[in-house]
């Protein structure tokens, strides 16, 4: 029963974590979508972050774009 529970909060993350990418990073998600690769992408989702926001502001406004590169260098 408790392995029931696990699997099932491991799924519901899954899920959670996949519909945060498909509203946050459509043309990603849906390259992974295709494969069920989205389903893993909780595993990555935190190292990933900087990423996903950095992808999302460039195609909202690529004129901040100089602004996350100069973070990444200096990181």
């Amino acid at each position: 029963m408790t392995g029931g529970v696990v699997a099932q909060g491991v799924i519901s993350r899954a899920c959670e974590a996949s519909r945060r990418l498909q509203l946050q990073n459509p043309q990603l998600w849906q390259k992974l979508r295709l494969n069920d690769y989205d389903m893993l992408y909780f595993f990555f989702e935190e190292p990933l972050q900087n990423f996903i926001q950095m992808g999302e502001t460039l195609r909202k406004n690529p004129s901040a774009s100089q602004e996350f590169i100069n973070a990444i260098e200096n990181y």
